[in-house]
């Protein structure tokens, strides 16, 4: 299978165009440097306090894990479909 990889401007990623004619998106940069900061840093506070928090809040560690692996990759699932891009 061929590949044409086209680089695009818009949203810091690369459109894989197939033998079919299908055009797919590749792996997106999608927030910007002080987004993925403020998300690091915000992930691993509310991770934090769920670990030391009593048993009913432990979930929270959890979900501070969402910003930090979103911070780290520096792209959102979310904002595909919104077609946000805050990487600038």
């Amino acid at each position: 299978m061929n590949k044409l990889l086209i680089p695009n401007k818009n949203f810091s990623c690369n459109i894989i165009i197939d033998k079919k004619n299908k055009v797919k998106l590749m792996f997106c940069i999608n927030v910007g440097k002080f987004e993925r900061l403020i998300r690091v840093l915000a992930g691993f506070l509310i991770f934090y306090i769920g670990v030391i928090a009593p048993m009913e809040a432990h979930l929270w560690g959890f979900v501070g894990l969402v910003p930090v692996i979103t911070g780290i990759l520096g792209w959102c699932p979310l904002y595909l479909p919104l077609k946000i891009n805050t990487n600038k």
